[in-house]
């Protein structure tokens, strides 16, 4: 129905020479609240979005859903391509208002992509393709965007679906790895953890930074099989590492957004566990604050259940969010973690001294350690030690390395290819 009142109202506005336009919309991470809260609660939330939708449509608009957690809509007659952007504006305007689900308040961003005939393009396919392309454009922009179509836009949308789906072969062809970051204890300078950073091995380019494909994995449903196999990686390694007799020490995994707000999450570290025989006091999750911002269901529940196991929970990039003070005081994180962007000129800026001091002051009196990141110097080690930071990480002690280097690390503390940064 949709696209035949497509194809009639763009003969209608070629005939009268007027301007049409065609959204393509999306719902952010509606599979999460089917996941979380069941197919019926996703299928209620679905009505109630169309018919705030509705309410700010005119009656001549024409609305549809492909499919999933896409809406279209069809705009029949405009008088200029950019009172488009009026209704869109409005379409995200019209979800302000947040959903009550099972008693929770759940607050639903959408990206817009549109397209206008016949500056676009005049054929109603290739007009829906532009919409949806211009979506994907949208999504890097933010929560709540839209963005018209562009040519350079089509270009971008095209590599982010190659990439995208290269990620998914690369899954399938086993061509990630994982690297280790020794984390060092400030006061003994000897090695107290690691954290488990994943690699791309692409057959052409050689070794992948995550920089370069994690943000595109994160648009999608991929970065929670990534993170499935980041998981189910480490603790099989850990395993292997304690059958070789190799001394244990703590490994951190970073949990995405997604990841988080994975109804399984807890389950499936659970069963890995169980799988790999490790013990869970081994482990500690980060997270960061722009997970928990958007992750759905009891993020409580979950934090209280990952510790019951044993595990740790640690929040990442600390002092880059919202609500810091809000998640330290309700939520039992064992460790935070000062971000990078408050070490780097920590011996230049004495308000990034202030900042580091600050953070570890309240993370002690709250009973959590912390971890300084991205410590490249030994004045920036220096400052953290003088201001009680309970441990060190970055490229000073080592860059990240592979598992036979790590091994090495675990069973020498003391060897050279980190302890070179440090003096006695």
């Amino acid at each position: 129905m949709f696209f035949d009142r497509l194809q009639q109202s763009l003969l209608k506005a070629h005939r009268d020479g007027k301007v049409a336009a065609v959204f393509f919309v999306r719902v952010d991470r509606f599979k999460v609240i089917n996941d979380t809260f069941g197919k019926n609660v996703g299928n209620s939330m679905l009505a109630e979005i169309s018919n705030r939708f509705k309410q700010v449509l005119r009656q001549s608009d024409t609305l549809g859903r492909p499919g999933r957690d896409e809406f279209m809509v069809l705009l029949p007659e405009i008088s200029k391509s950019e009172d488009a952007s009026i209704v869109a504006n409005k379409l995200i305007d019209a979800l302000r208002t947040p959903f009550t689900v099972a008693g929770t308040l759940l607050f639903i961003n959408i990206n817009i992509g549109i397209s206008i005939f016949p500056d676009d393009t005049t054929d109603p396919e290739e007009l829906l393709r532009c919409a949806y392309t211009a979506k994907i454009g949208s999504i890097e922009d933010g929560k709540n965007k839209f963005r018209y179509y562009s040519p350079a836009i089509s270009q971008k949308a095209f590599k982010l679906l190659k990439m995208e789906s290269e990620l998914r072969l690369a899954l399938e062809k086993n061509e990630f790895i994982l690297h280790y970051q020794p984390v060092i204890c400030a006061k003994k300078l000897s090695l107290s953890s690691m954290e488990a950073l994943i690699r791309w091995k692409h057959p052409t380019q050689g070794l992948v930074n995550p920089s370069s494909f994690l943000g595109v994995a994160e648009q999608s449903e991929i970065i929670s099989q990534i993170g499935s196999w980041v998981m189910e990686e480490v603790f099989s390694q850990k395993r292997a590492w304690i059958n070789s007799g190799v001394a244990s020490s703590r490994v951190a995994i970073n949990l995405s957004a997604r990841q988080f707000s994975s109804a399984s999450l807890v389950d499936d570290i659970s069963r890995m566990l169980e799988t790999h025989r490790v013990d869970p006091q081994l482990f500690e999750f980060e997270v960061t604050e722009s997970s928990l911002i958007h992750s759905m269901g009891d993020v409580e529940l979950k934090f209280r259940k990952i510790r019951e196991m044993g595990a740790k929970m640690a929040l990442d990039d600390f002092g880059t969010g919202y609500s810091s003070l809000s998640y330290l005081r309700n939520l039992p994180f064992d460790r935070v973690k000062i971000d990078r962007s408050f070490v780097s000129n920590i011996t230049l800026d004495q308000r990034d001294v202030a900042i580091a001091s600050a953070i570890i002051e309240l993370a002690h009196a709250l009973g959590m350690k912390v971890t300084g990141e991205g410590v490249e110097t030994k004045e920036q080690m220096e400052i953290l030690c003088s201001i009680n930071c309970d441990e060190i990480q970055g490229y000073l002690f080592s860059p990240p390395v592979d598992s036979d280097c790590m091994k090495t690390f675990l069973s020498s503390p003391q060897h050279p290819a980190w302890s070179k940064a440090v003096y006695l």
